[in-house]
């Protein structure tokens, strides 16, 4: 993002308007916009300093194989799947569950997951679920991921958003991720059940003239396509 004089948002620089925009971003300029040219395989140079071994146990992730079957199955997809950003990841097991069903299906065996995690234990469980080809981590505040995204022009199918819990955050959050979904994409969560979480996302889809689906503890919000 160009921002910002005075607290005012100005227009954006031109070179940020002729830089070419992905729908369809690859694990490989993915890779590369996150950890340069000259960068090996982030899980080739991982070193396991700390002597992390697999630990698959924690089991307080909302995201269930399910719905997120449900989701990319019996929603409209009205655009092809390929990059799916996963907003608030901790062990990876919400990511895990998204990449080992998309794996299983050969229309989506591209698709790359963009966790914000707690770096060594996840990229442990990653490599021993043998995933290291679909995911990839990067450790940062939800805004900066905003702005990174946005910065490289990548715009994701789908966005799944379990980072802020606290009043106003996820208000925030749904601002900034809303904006770089692609038209025709869903943002979804859980914790329906938080309050927290369920006031800012009905103010969201309120401001927004939105519609939401909602079953047991999870949501989502499918982006109208422009035109």
């Amino acid at each position: 993002m160009e921002f910002a004089k005075k607290g005012r948002v100005e227009l954006r620089t031109e070179e940020w308007l002729q830089k070419p925009s992905y729908f369809s971003v690859t694990y490989s300029q993915l890779h590369t916009a996150l950890f340069g040219n000259q960068a090996q395989n982030i899980y080739k140079q991982w070193t396991n300093n700390y002597a992390k071994k697999a630990d698959h146990t924690y089991g307080f992730s909302g995201l269930t194989s399910e719905y997120f079957s449900t989701l990319i199955n019996n929603v409209n997809l009205s655009i092809p799947l390929h990059f799916i950003v996963e907003v608030g990841s901790f062990m990876g097991k919400s990511t895990t569950t998204m990449a080992q069903l998309l794996k299983m299906d050969k229309k989506y065996e591209n698709c790359t997951r963009w966790p914000s995690n707690c770096l060594q234990q996840f990229v442990a469980n990653i490599v021993d679920m043998k995933l290291t080809e679909m995911i990839l981590p990067f450790s940062t505040t939800s805004i900066l991921g905003a702005r990174f995204l946005q910065q490289h022009k990548f715009f994701p199918q789908l966005i799944y958003l379990d980072s802020a819990h606290l009043p106003g955050e996820t208000l925030v959050e749904l601002e900034l991720y809303w904006q770089l979904l692609q038209p025709g994409g869903i943002l979804f969560g859980d914790d329906w059940g938080w309050d927290s979480v369920r006031c800012d996302v009905l103010r969201f889809i309120d401001t927004n003239r939105l519609k939401i689906a909602v079953k047991q503890n999870s949501w989502s919000i499918q982006k109208p396509i422009l035109g």
